[in-house]
């Protein structure tokens, strides 16, 4: 058993105990900065207000959620936790748990219907943070519940193409999978998701990508277009795929 599921279990066996003084409440939020869920829950049943804050506003059940602690976050929402919450930088429990890609936490939260495309002020949200941390199992579960694959940070770049740029292609594959999954998103520079996987250079994401109907021909605010981009870094692959590609898309082609 882990440690902090056997502390977290002794306590709740031990009610009447005296409340937190002020050591153990500094204790609770270094514990909750921390992610530290076995002192959480070791103190659990003698903290009064289990929402009492770390630094920036983190709750007890962010930490949980950050920890990968499906039993700490149930008991915390049990004794009153607001499943809600945000720090101060607009971060929710959900978007920690995609974090740690915890699925078991993110069930939980669903069943208390938080706001699967809450945003922190860098614009990410629960999805671009399971893209990013290629939690693809909880990329999943946020997809199949509804959460929008399309919010995009404050440079307008989606999940999917900060997926393709850092080629995590069981990423990309996740997200391409995913309802209304936009293809023709622009980012802060005119690029799409093609531009970006221009330059990661994987032919495979590359392959995907054109094989779900992503426009090449497209050029950024500089002029670039995919092909362009894949000439001047000699990805000749990638090059091969957009000659088969014009060639397939041709009025020609049929014969």
């Amino acid at each position: 058993m882990r440690g902090w599921l056997l502390a977290l279990l002794i306590a709740w066996s031990l009610p009447g105990l005296a409340a937190l003084d002020e050591a153990e409440r500094e204790r609770w939020r270094d514990a909750v900065e921390h992610n530290r869920v076995a002192v959480i829950g070791e103190l659990l049943a003698r903290v009064e207000n289990v929402d009492l804050p770390a630094r920036r506003d983190k709750t007890a059940l962010m930490a949980a959620a950050a920890g990968g602690a499906p039993h700490l976050a149930r008991a915390l929402i049990d004794r009153g936790a607001d499943p809600h919450a945000l720090n101060t930088m607009g971060s929710s429990a959900l978007i920690y748990a995609a974090w740690s890609g915890d699925v078991a936490v993110i069930r939980l939260l669903l069943e208390h219907e938080v706001d699967l495309d809450q945003q922190a002020s860098n614009g990410w949200g629960a999805v671009m943070m399971a893209a990013a941390k290629r939690r693809v199992a909880a990329l999943r579960l946020l997809c199949e519940a509804g959460a929008d694959p399309n919010r995009a940070d404050v440079y307008f770049w989606t999940p999917l193409m900060r997926a393709a740029y850092e080629g995590h292609s069981e990423v990309v594959t996740a997200l391409l999978n995913c309802p209304e999954v936009d293809l023709a998103a622009l980012n802060d520079r005119g690029q799409t998701v093609l531009h970006l996987a221009a330059i990661q250079g994987d032919v495979g994401i590359f392959q995907a990508l054109l094989v779900h109907g992503t426009e090449p021909g497209v050029a950024d605010y500089d002029g670039n277009t995919p092909r362009s981009i894949a000439a001047e870094l000699g990805h000749r692959e990638i090059l091969a795929l957009l000659e088969a590609a014009a060639v397939s898309r041709s009025p020609s082609a049929g014969g």
